[in-house]
């Protein structure tokens, strides 16, 4: 008799051991991967992220996907350097990354 009582309190614990497990795991959101952002989501993370997007590339019809490569590069690299002179570009691409790198909990 106290060995069954023993059985049945050992699986009792072990079900609520579970049980708080599945709980505490459901309350963590996983971070969505940036490079799976379609173009118009990483030009609102970056907005999210405090990212200016310099005057001189606003109104360009590729921006989008320019920032989306930028950023999926980044994400598999996000030490990469640039190869960008024009110093603007070269501002810009930093804050890509900065952001990147935020995002990620990563050293900015």
């Amino acid at each position: 008799m106290k060995r069954k009582g023993f059985f049945v309190l050992a699986a009792g614990v072990v079900f609520l051991c579970v049980i708080v497990a599945c709980v505490s795991n459901s309350g963590e959101k996983e971070k969505k991967q940036l490079s799976t952002l379609d173009e118009d989501e990483c030009l609102a993370f970056l907005t999210d992220m405090g990212v200016t997007i310099p005057e001189e590339f606003r109104n360009h019809d590729d921006l989008g996907l320019r920032v989306k490569e930028i950023i999926s590069d980044l994400e598999a690299d996000p030490d990469r350097p640039s190869a960008v002179s024009y110093s603007v570009a070269a501002e810009f691409f930093e804050d890509i990354r900065g952001a990147v790198k935020r995002y990620y909990g990563l050293d900015p």
